[in-house]
């Protein structure tokens, strides 16, 4: 969300001024939230900030893999809500009596779950795995339970885990609004889990299968295929003026 005034370990010299300089032709954010923060913090004209997203391989989605009912995943670091999960894991047992909870997180955070485990039924710690693995683990899962405080920019792993066919509980922060094409979205309140856990003893089937086909083909739009004429557009307007 702000400018890293760096290049190979040196600062450089005049860099805010580098965002006002009429040799730069554009600027690209990844969201629409990422592009306001920028204009706001920067004091730029909207008009000079591109969006162009992150993107995914839908293909490597393409494994037939049975869902397994009630499978929940979780694939970030720690940090940004897997307490509060936690915290609230019998609560989701209460509506969703058969679910069982797979946490996958970076290598880097391994050490840290060791002080989160405790007696929990049917919680699992994944660690590190292959992108490969955590592909499939996506695509046998149901529910991505990500209700998070955590401002991100873009958020690839929603768009992993549409390509995969699982159903979104997501809080509407930063980038998830943009990234998320549709789910079970809460405001990041207070009574979040409460109202997220409500919502989803109350869904029907159909309805949660309708929006996971929907996000499904949805997602599509976000290949690297896809973005790469994005860009090819972009720069062949900059070039062209």
């Amino acid at each position: 969300t702000y400018y890293f005034p760096w290049w190979k370990a040196k600062e450089l010299e005049n860099h805010v001024e580098l965002l006002k300089s009429p040799d730069l032709s554009k600027i690209v954010c990844l969201t629409n939230w990422h592009k306001s923060q920028w204009a706001t913090k920067y004091n730029l004209d909207l008009d000079r900030i591109e969006v162009i997203g992150n993107a995914i391989e839908p293909n490597n989605f393409n494994k037939k893999i049975k869902k397994k009912s009630g499978k929940i995943i979780w694939s970030s670091a720690p940090e940004r809500g897997l307490i509060e999960l936690l915290n609230n894991w019998k609560r989701i047992k209460s509506v969703l009596e058969h679910a069982e909870l797979h946490v996958f997180t970076p290598s880097y955070s391994t050490e840290g779950l060791k002080r989160l485990k405790r007696n929990l039924k049917d919680v699992y710690f994944r660690g590190n795995v292959s992108p490969e693995k955590l592909h499939e683990e996506m695509l046998s899962a149901e529910y991505w339970f990500y209700l998070t405080d955590y401002e991100e920019t873009y958020c690839i792993t929603a768009l992993e885990m549409q390509a995969a066919g699982v159903f979104p509980i997501t809080t509407k922060v930063a980038g998830l609004n943009e990234t998320v094409y549709n789910g079970l979205m809460v405001e990041n309140t207070e009574t979040k889990w409460q109202t997220s856990i409500k919502i989803l003893d109350k869904a029907s089937v159909e309805l949660k299968n309708k929006i996971i086909k929907y996000n499904k083909n949805k997602v599509k739009e976000s290949s690297w295929l896809m973005r790469s004429l994005e860009w090819k557009k972009l720069l062949d307007s900059i070039y062209e003026n």
